[in-house]
């Protein structure tokens, strides 16, 4: 009997020293925290916070959004961990996170202006990743506050923000008017490769202003952007001429078919730089090469009579065979401040066909003949697209050699009247030439281009329109060996 009571009073005191070792988290009641094993590997139990958990003496590590803290419960021990609370000021439509104090370990995320529990220690904070350390206490809340940074534009480009020596992105791309909430430091902002530094006050709106820069023209061809000396370009992405680049103030080139003009643009002015549109000559030339005044090539692109492209100012040359042709564009502008858009003066060059002084006149109908010899050989020059219609190319000749007396070996045009006397012409601009629809067909030419004399665009709402266009072939192909073309110019049927 005596043996029983012995072992019943030993166990109630076993149950007594179990039940005093137990430890808590102390927190709001909603969170949970979890305990494991001295080597943070193996589970042993979870609460919630405030609730206790009764444990054996030894040593553990408790787990409390996602940070691991190592304890030791002693015999006899009631331990309650204190915990402290962080939050970001701010609007509340970003994300912050917590990582460790290294800067490596996530731990929790939550939107801006709400809080988060943390075991007491050093954490990082990251908004946009920008960075701030903070220390939290038990019982109080820790604010890391934020300001604000917008680059003030047309809303239509992009800007992203680096750290302090502009490597490390900080957040996402945004677009101009668009602001983004970033921890008080020093910044470097880029827009379409342009740069600024911007320095970000807690508790503020950093405000910069985007400029606007432009090629004019007719839309036709690309232009880039580069740095002040030509040495690269600030941003891969290219525009038509007449579409704006947002950029900051400084000093840049832009780039044109291989031409160049350095610019500067002040705060929130607008600018423009004028091109001029240069139109290769109808003649007996198969090709033509464009050369700067140096002669240099511009492009190893090759061009036939009717071709456009749009090039700055300047002098260039004109190679056909052995022969050359020096012209000039020339462009006026006027720029304006304040917003407002640059007013542009545009001057369409055509280089007249070089005279050869040197050829003997030829009579009328000698002027004929090599009208329609020229006609078969390049079709489109006279209008045609197909070499097979001789009455047209008569007529197409007849007009061709009038328009254009030296490409037909002709320096002056003679007629021969019935009394037989010479009498000398006075040669004037001829209107369209004579060609009928049936001659109207798509001409691929030797660079696989394609001219679509006539083709009838319906609409969804009205009648149909009757337009000409030009087909560039890519110099890609699709998977299964088609080609590709690019819609290079293009207008109104019998407006060209």
């Amino acid at each position: 009997m005596k043996i029983k009571y012995w072992v019943l009073i030993l166990g109630l005191l076993c149950a007594v020293n179990v039940a005093a070792e137990s430890l808590t988290v102390l927190g709001s009641g909603g969170e949970k925290y979890y305990v494991y094993d001295a080597l943070g590997r193996d589970y042993v139990n979870s609460k919630n916070t405030n609730e206790f958990i009764e444990l054996a003496a030894g040593d553990y590590q408790v787990k409390f959004n996602s940070v691991f803290l190592p304890v030791t419960l002693a015999a006899g021990q009631t331990l309650q961990i204190a915990t402290g609370q962080v939050a970001v000021n701010g609007e509340g439509f970003e994300h912050y996170y917590v990582y460790d104090e290294f800067n490596r370990t996530l731990y929790t995320n939550a939107y801006t202006h709400e809080s988060v529990r943390l075991l007491t220690g050093t954490y990082t904070i990251r908004v946009n990743n920008s960075l701030v350390q903070i220390t939290v206490k038990a019982n109080e809340l820790t604010i890391a506050q934020v300001g604000k940074l917008i680059v003030q534009g047309t809303g239509d480009d992009y800007y992203q923000t680096y750290d302090e020596f502009g490597r490390e992105s900080r957040g996402n791309t945004r677009y101009t008017n668009k602001s983004i909430e970033l921890l008080a430091g020093d910044y470097v902002v880029k827009l379409n490769g342009t740069e600024k530094i911007a320095t970000v006050i807690a508790g503020q709106t950093t405000t910069l202003q985007a400029s606007k820069l432009a090629v004019t023209g007719i839309g036709l061809s690309n232009y880039h952007l580069y740095d002040e000396f030509a040495r690269g370009m600030l941003t891969y992405s290219s525009r038509k001429t007449n579409a704006y680049f947002e950029v900051f103030a400084g000093t840049y080139q832009v780039r044109l078919n291989n031409t160049g003009k350095t610019v500067t643009v002040q705060t929130g002015e607008s600018v423009t730089v004028p091109s001029a549109l240069l139109t290769f000559p109808n003649s007996n030339a198969i090709k033509y090469t464009l050369h700067d005044e140096q002669g240099d090539y511009l492009t190893y692109s090759s061009f036939y009579g009717g071709d456009r492209i749009e090039l700055f100012a300047g002098t260039y040359i004109l190679k056909t065979g052995g022969n050359e042709q020096q012209v000039t564009l020339t462009t006026g502008a006027t720029t304006s401040t304040g917003g407002q858009t640059t007013e542009v003066t545009e001057t369409e060059t055509t280089p007249e066909t070089e005279t050869d002084t040197t050829t003997s006149t030829e009579t009328y109908e000698a002027g004929i003949a090599a009208g329609i010899a020229q006609c078969k050989q390049n079709p489109s020059s006279c209008g045609l697209y197909n070499g097979t219609d001789i009455e047209t190319a008569k007529t197409a000749g007849r007009t061709f050699c009038t328009d254009n007396p030296a490409a037909c070996g002709i320096s002056v045009v003679v007629e021969t009247e019935t009394d037989e006397t010479e009498q000398t012409c006075t040669v004037e601009a001829s209107s369209e030439s004579e060609t009928t629809e049936d001659a109207l067909s798509a001409t691929l030419n030797m660079q696989l281009n394609i001219d679509l004399p006539l083709l009838i665009h319906q609409p969804l709402i009205g009648d149909p329109i009757s337009l000409w266009a030009k087909l560039k072939v890519y110099e890609e192909t699709t998977a299964e060996g088609n080609l590709l073309f690019e819609l290079a110019d293009f207008g109104v049927y019998g407006e060209e």
